[in-house]
């Protein structure tokens, strides 16, 4: 079993990939367009990262040390990267959310829009036409 430095050293090489991870997010959230297929594949390996941590956090409550490691200096140190790291990417994440908000709020609207004009919907929600009557125009030729 690894030994507290090397947990909490491969839990901050985790949080480095997900700042990393949270920054891409983040610039895609900030495109005009959001990519959506890159933006899932971002959602997914974030995830993946969480996991890992989870992971890794139960092995370093497996080791038998406590947090904040006041008696050992170099634990100490590595679990304050860790903790003011966590902090940031709480931030940037909360950052991150308000933005993806923001995108769902717009593309709500446009489509709020588009049916306040159209009236009855064309297509239903699965992309396909609804069967019944579409009012319209007759004419006489």
């Amino acid at each position: 079993m690894p030994g507290t430095l090397d947990v909490l050293q491969h839990m901050l090489d985790t949080l480095k990939t997900l700042e990393v991870e949270l920054e891409n997010e983040q610039s895609l959230l900030c495109a005009g367009r959001v990519d959506a297929v890159r933006l899932q594949a971002a959602t997914l390996e974030k995830e993946n990262l969480l996991a890992t941590l989870r992971y890794q956090e139960q092995h370093r409550h497996n080791t038998g040390d406590q947090a904040p490691y006041s008696e050992d200096a170099d634990l100490s140190t590595l679990w304050q990267d860790i903790m003011d790291l966590t902090k940031r990417l709480h931030d940037m994440n909360q950052h991150n959310g308000m933005l993806l908000n923001q995108h769902l709020t717009r593309n709500q609207g446009a489509l709020d829009t588009l049916k306040s004009r159209h009236g009855q919907s064309l297509y239903g929600p699965d992309g396909q036409a609804q069967s019944g009557m579409i009012t319209g125009r007759k004419l006489s030729i």
